[in-house]
């Protein structure tokens, strides 16, 4: 019997470890995938591929045509969610690469599985795989040539540089990092091969074929170019401008050593611990050890990628950490093979011809064993609670609304297309109008809607005199615009607003004589709001006279037994755009508002309340009263939420 298991084993675990890996790491992901539309680079590319547009230098053209062959094959999710779903799975097959690589150089499987599930599972690399943008696949398309280049050292397959040479040219045609890769894997197949590499041109000449044939992919970037659809921002001119655009030359400058450098690097070290650092070193002297070449390769690579990442002058550097990690993970799996042969088996050490068998303590092995057990486990049980939250946990929005990877914040930016006028124009960062691209151009939502990048073209819109948005907080407007808050978004308005919008809850609670909460409105009629979701709730103020004073608001959450639980305090209404003492008597302002229940919020009722105050300076404030039933009261209670589980 023990000997039938064993020969299941050796005959299926090849295909079923890798298999497995690959399904463990995607269901993992698939609980902390992001539900749906983001912001930012990876909002593009929820809807680039889908449209078969241009997207920001350099282009991306193969991962534009998979997207949009992935989203035409999945039958079943949105476009943004398949989009990201893409991602998790090139993290998936990250993990395996790692597997393959340390497997196939040494013959254990343990080691590669617990390097490729402890790269999965670091938090810089997951947070990549879980949202549309390219940085898992970059890592994927780094150590696959290098998985390639050690797998033909060690085994010589029949059509092992073919495949090498595809993967590279693969990789070029996605993202331009993978030409720091070139030279190490090139050189360590040239060294190796020595001159039979250039004896034999009729093979040489395929091996070139197969590297430069992807490159037949950008020719997708002028035909998209040529259809003229969002982001539309770039229209590079003649062969010059391509070439800038395709090699991003103005990033490229960016990168330098700066004071920031030991910053980043402590960033870097937290993502892969010391134990990481110290497992890399390790890996890659058993790899020169045994082969200097491979060594020298892997090494080589990782460092010409990791040194540029580190000194990345934009402000979300740490995307950049994913390949780094990656390349880390197969020197992780080979330290640990290491401690497999000379620590649990007790193995000799072969240094310069000469034999040392490593002291033994029985429990050593055991140790060692569990301690391998720990590096995917610490990362998955410290990272996987933050991303569920981060991912489900739907944050509020705030005033600047940069940060839109993770919750509902960019669907419900998103979605807010439909409450905007016919033929208006709205202004954004790049963060907030990916997602309202995607609504407009996969969703159908507003296509009269013209939506413009960057916010600072807002003198430039505002000149064509249609109705004018703009997506976040933009200080000064209030000198030339009423601003007046329209879902998430603010309509800024070349006049005062007098009228009450529909569907308002009427409320005329006067304060102080100076302004009345006249109304607010709620998405749900209901008023009911899940644990872990946002409620939206606008504010409507009407000014009872001119006010020469600025007033803020403070919101609050109140529970059944009437105590504060939350607050959020806004220095001007409409998403602190409009001062009070801008207001014209009568007039009314929008004032949206995002109360967030966590999902550790208890079910049950509870009730916003609003302060309006001003504030006096050392510490000091002065209250508008409001005349309730109980009699004078600075905190206006509103309507009662129901939080449903």
């Amino acid at each position: 019997m023990l000997d039938h298991a064993r020969e299941l084993w050796n005959r299926y675990s090849a295909h079923a470890i890798p298999v497995g890996i690959f399904a463990f790491v995607l269901a993992v992901y698939t609980r902390t995938l992001a539900p749906g539309v983001i912001g930012g680079d990876a909002g593009e590319l929820q809807f680039v591929p889908y449209i078969l547009g241009l997207a920001h230098s350099t282009g991306y053209p193969l991962y534009c045509l998979l997207g949009k062959l992935w989203i035409t094959l999945l039958p079943l999710g949105s476009v943004a969610w398949k989009m990201n779903l893409l991602s998790a799975v090139f993290g998936a097959l990250t993990a395996v690469v790692i597997y393959a690589a340390v497997r196939d150089l040494s013959g254990f499987h343990l080691p590669g599985a617990v390097a490729g599930l402890t790269v999965a599972f670091t938090p810089a690399f997951w947070e990549q795989a879980i949202i549309a943008d390219k940085y898992a696949s970059v890592a994927f398309e780094w150590v696959t040539p290098i998985w390639l280049a050690l797998r033909w050292r060690a085994k010589r397959p029949r059509y092992g540089l073919h495949l090498l040479a595809l993967s590279l040219g693969l990789g070029m045609a996605h993202h331009r990092t993978i030409i720091l890769l070139l030279p190490w894997v090139i050189g360590y197949v040239a060294w190796h091969e020595r001159s039979g590499l250039w004896r034999n041109r009729r093979r040489l000449a395929i091996l070139a074929g197969l590297m430069l044939a992807p490159l037949l992919f950008y020719l997708y970037l002028p035909w998209a170019e040529s259809r003229n659809l969002p982001p539309g921002s770039w229209h590079p001119q003649g062969i010059v401008g391509w070439m800038e655009y395709m090699a991003d030359l103005g990033y490229v400058r960016q990168v330098y050593i700066g004071p920031d450098l030991v910053e980043r690097a402590n960033h870097y070290l937290a993502q892969v611990e010391p134990v990481g650092i110290i497992l890399l070193i390790a890996g890659l002297v058993g790899m020169a050890l045994r082969h200097r070449a491979d060594a020298i390769m892997l090494g080589g690579a990782y460092l010409s990628y990791t040194l540029p990442a580190l000194n990345y002058h934009i402000p979300d550097y740490w995307i950049f950490f994913a390949a780094s990690i990656a390349m880390a993970g197969i020197a992780w799996g080979e330290a640990l093979v290491l401690a497999i042969r000379y620590i649990v088996h007790g193995e000799a050490i072969r240094v310069a011809g000469k034999a040392a068998t490593l002291y033994r303590w029985k429990l050593l092995g055991p140790l060692v064993l569990i301690g391998m057990m720990w590096l995917p486990l610490k990362p998955l049980a410290d990272t996987y609670p933050r991303l569920r939250e981060a991912t489900f946990g739907l944050p509020a929005l705030d005033p600047w609304r940069q940060e839109l990877q993770l919750g509902g914040g960019a669907m419900r930016i998103g979605e807010a297309l439909s409450l905007v006028e016919p033929d208006a124009i709205i202004v954004g960062d790049w963060e907030q109008v990916t997602p309202l691209w995607y609504y407009q151009q996969v969703e159908g939502y507003a296509p009269d809607v013209t939506i413009m990048y960057p916010i600072e073209r807002l003198s430039e819109a505002a000149e064509t005199g249609r109705p004018l948005y703009v997506t976040r907080i933009l200080p000064g407007v209030a000198e030339s615009f009423h601003p007046f808050s329209v879902g998430p978004l603010v309509a800024l308005r070349s006049e005062p607003t007098f009228e009450m919008p529909p569907d308002v809850t009427r409320l005329g609670l006067n304060l102080g004589d100076m302004i009345e909460l006249a109304g607010y409105s709620l998405p749900d009629a209901n008023n009911a709001v899940k644990a872990g979701g946002v409620l939206q709730l606008t504010l409507y103020w009407r000014a009872l006279i001119d006010l020469d004073e600025d007033y803020s608001v403070s919101l609050r959450l109140l529970d059944s037994n009437g105590s504060e639980v939350w607050r959020e305090d806004q220095e001007h209404p409409a998403l602190g755009m409009y001062p009070t003492s801008h207001w014209q008597a009568g007039e009314i302002v929008g004032d949206y508002r995002e109360i967030p229940f966590p999902r550790t919020t208890p079910p049950g009722t509870y009730r916003w309340a609003v302060v309006a105050y001003r504030p006096l300076g050392d510490g000091q404030w002065e209250n508008l009263e409001y005349t309730s039933p109980q009699g004078q009261t600075s905190l206006v209670i509103g309507a009662d939420v129901v939080v449903i589980p």
